[in-house]
């Protein structure tokens, strides 16, 4: 169906024009030099001819390039995605300057000590060392 009558090949600017193979081009799934790497391995002799089976193996070989690269850029959405939890999560450990009475050592440990309310306590204590006012 592909080839006209009377011929066994088809031009290799044919399968570089082909509307898929240039979807993938355009989508930046495929770039013209992994296209030309794969027609010189199907045609070694650089005929600029396929037959229907190189073109084939040619389309055969471009899917696995454009399967390898969907899942590179899966892999890097992940990391990404992986990336910005654990930049949010770093929020709790960011020092914003402020004495909030907890030591960092304490936080690590999984409690924290706010030395505030022993102040309010001693505070409240310092009157009763004292003999009431008459």
């Amino acid at each position: 169906e592909l080839l006209p009558k009377g011929r066994t090949t088809l031009p290799v600017k044919v399968f570089e024009t082909w509307p898929s193979v240039q979807e993938e081009v355009t989508a930046g799934m495929l770039t013209n030099e992994e296209i030309r790497h794969v027609l010189k391995k199907v045609d070694p002799r650089n005929t600029h001819q396929l037959t229907f089976e190189q073109f084939t193996t040619a389309m055969d070989m471009l899917e696995m390039k454009i399967q390898e690269r969907a899942e590179e850029m899966e892999q890097q959405e992940l990391d990404d995605a992986q990336e910005r939890e654990g930049e949010e999560g770093d929020e709790d450990s960011y020092d914003d300057g402020e004495d909030d009475g907890r030591y960092e050592d304490e936080e690590k440990d999984g409690y924290s000590v706010d030395f505030d309310e022993y102040d309010d306590i001693d505070e409240d204590n310092a009157g009763e060392d004292q003999p009431a006012p008459a």
